[in-house]
């Protein structure tokens, strides 16, 4: 999770727009910080033995593959913007709801402790 959070320093960081290695840099933050968040996503899953967890977590890793399968092969099929755009989207909802899941995991947790 701390990979993932500096990650995010870097998509902060790195100007969207600019020179195309600016651009390349700032979305290979982008993937590495989603990457490293549904890696420890995975690992929570398994700590708390929670299937949720562990889904989101996989279906961020499949569309991070399928973003870097679209991208390989973006010369001979170019996709639409929006695909992009969509596909980051669904991510985003992933994640937050994969946060929500997690504190309420752990609210549940320490209202039975309490």
């Amino acid at each position: 999770m701390y990979l993932s959070a500096a990650c995010m320093g870097l998509v902060v960081l790195i100007p969207y727009k600019g020179s195309g290695t600016q651009i390349a840099l700032h979305n290979a933050a982008a993937l590495f910080f989603v990457l490293f968040a549904a890696i420890g996503l995975a690992w929570l899953a398994r700590k708390l033995h929670d299937i949720g967890l562990g889904l989101s977590s996989a279906l961020q890793v499949g569309i991070c593959m399928l973003e870097l399968i679209l991208l390989a092969r973006f010369d001979q099929h170019p996709v639409q913007p929006w695909i992009w755009v969509v596909l980051q989207l669904i991510i985003t909802i992933l994640l937050l709801l994969s946060l929500l899941r997690t504190f309420s995991i752990l609210e549940s947790s320490t209202s039975k402790d309490g």
